[in-house]
């Protein structure tokens, strides 16, 4: 599985999670239960990155407050948390950001001012 398509599975899955408020475990079971095709490796590294967000929720939902972007969801924290916790810089998290099959679209204009 691509770095982007991982990125996408756990934007998936954390936007899922905000909007059913279901348990986390549960979310996960079910993400996974219905996409067999995952492998072991890339459902260890979702599930981290899911389970990351959901750990990290309030230092990143503060910080996308202090760049004054008003989205909250998966995409935005996803985002932060590629800048924050994995140090990465504008060109690699455009690299997984490239809109190709099964990746999340580009990033939009406002998204880049988070990374700048």
């Amino acid at each position: 599985m691509k770095p982007g398509a991982r990125i996408a599975a756990v934007i998936e899955l954390y936007d899922g999670w905000t909007h059913n408020r279901d348990d986390a475990d549960r979310v996960v079971s079910g993400y996974f239960g219905s996409r067999r095709y995952i492998g072991g490796g890339d459902r260890r590294e979702i599930s981290e990155r899911f389970y990351n967000l959901i750990r990290h929720q309030a230092r990143l939902g503060w910080w996308l407050a202090e760049c004054d972007y008003q989205f909250q969801d998966g995409r935005a924290r996803m985002i932060a948390d590629l800048v924050l916790h994995d140090g990465l810089d504008k060109a690699d998290i455009e690299d997984r950001f490239n809109g190709e099959q099964f990746c999340p679209e580009s990033l939009h204009p406002n998204e880049k001012h988070l990374i700048n």
